[in-house]
């Protein structure tokens, strides 16, 4: 979707293009499906900004039977493989400092059932069943998690200073995902996320995955990109 989105939208608007080139990027993932769509839509990202950092989503870790299964044994492996594309074309996963006093920090995420409040145990439905994981998928989350261990630091050297963190899947409860699907809760975010974005001492959160706009304050400041608006309350959501 993002590949031929930015393609269809970059024709013939080299104005456009030029107006983005001092811009910085944050890309809270589901770029694509497999990793040719995903490589075609970042690179013509990176054409338009300066510098684009990109933090993996579920759909970007999907192995389609008769595509990928034959190049990834599982999704570990695709990950891997995509670290090694985005050193090729530029984009970043890795904390930066994009100018004197900003940090962006993409963190790796997966859901962990326990964000279901009313009740946080797995479900019975898998919602991703074209990703490959080498352990059970009730502990990917932990090993997302792991992976930030050496970016959950302390970034700022003056209170003055600001930090961007971003992720695919939610931090916190309160922020809007949509109800009333089966089982979406659990599939959705990760509190503990949460509390790697506060060690860090996160400005502002941006993530992904719920197609429902959002920018508002939950502690610390949340940014949610495509439709659907977010209280500034912190009051627990009730979207119909």
């Amino acid at each position: 979707r993002v590949a031929e989105d930015v393609r269809d939208r970059g024709r013939g608007r080299g104005d456009e293009v030029a107006a983005y080139q001092h811009d910085v990027l944050i890309v809270a993932g589901d770029c694509g499906d497999t990793m040719n769509a995903i490589k075609q839509g970042m690179r013509e990202l990176k054409t338009k900004f300066r510098r684009v950092f990109f933090t993996p989503g579920n759909h970007d870790l999907w192995i389609r039977p008769g595509l990928e299964d034959q190049e990834y044994p599982d999704s570990v492996c695709k990950l891997l493989a995509m670290l090694n594309v985005f050193d090729e074309i530029g984009v970043e996963m890795a904390p930066a400092e994009v100018a004197q006093g900003l940090y962006v920090v993409p963190l790796y995420s997966w859901y962990n059932a326990a964000f279901d409040e009313g009740d946080p145990v797995p479900g019975s439905l898998r919602y991703d069943k074209f990703c490959k994981w080498p352990m059970p998928d009730t502990d990917v989350w932990q090993y997302m998690l792991n992976l930030n261990r050496e970016r959950v630091r302390q970034y700022k050297r003056h209170p003055e200073e600001t930090v961007l963190t971003c992720s695919h899947f939610l931090p916190r409860h309160e922020l809007p995902f949509p109800w009333g699907v089966a089982e979406m809760a659990k599939n959705v975010g990760c509190k503990e996320l949460d509390l790697q974005v506060q060690r860090v001492e996160a400005d502002m959160h941006v993530y992904g995955h719920t197609h429902m706009n959002g920018d508002g304050e939950c502690g610390n400041q949340y940014v949610r990109d495509s439709s659907g608006a977010l209280s500034a309350t912190g009051a627990k959501n009730n979207y119909d």
